[in-house]
């Protein structure tokens, strides 16, 4: 999606992705919604992601947070590359792409 986000912002954001990624359970969603196409003034449809991490319910203590990121499109690329650093259990729908993740790499399936 648009690209100019405020490089002031970066450190916040990417902090926050850490904290997010280093939870031992996430729960993912992804939603589409409208973007402006570069270029032509017209939109199209990109996808916006959420990444949660909230332990509350099992009393952990860590602050619950929430990251969220964009893509133009709803290719399995994505989620490879926000999830390559997470290493436990995620909980998210039937997208494709998140059984590939679920075959491939150190992340365990939970109920969706």
């Amino acid at each position: 999606m648009g690209r100019s986000r405020d490089d002031g912002l970066q450190p916040l954001v990417e902090t926050m992705r850490r904290h997010v990624m280093s939870a031992k359970k996430l729960h993912t969603d992804d939603t589409p919604v409208p973007m402006l196409a570069l270029g032509n003034g017209k939109t199209k449809t990109g996808r916006l992601w959420v990444y949660v991490r909230d332990d509350r319910p099992s009393a952990v203590v860590t602050p619950p947070a929430a990251w969220f990121t964009d893509t133009p499109d709803r290719r399995d690329i994505h989620p490879h590359q926000h999830l390559e650093s997470f290493n436990g259990t995620l909980q998210a729908d039937a997208h494709g792409s998140f059984q590939t993740i679920h075959e491939t790499g150190p992340v365990t399936e939970t109920a969706r």
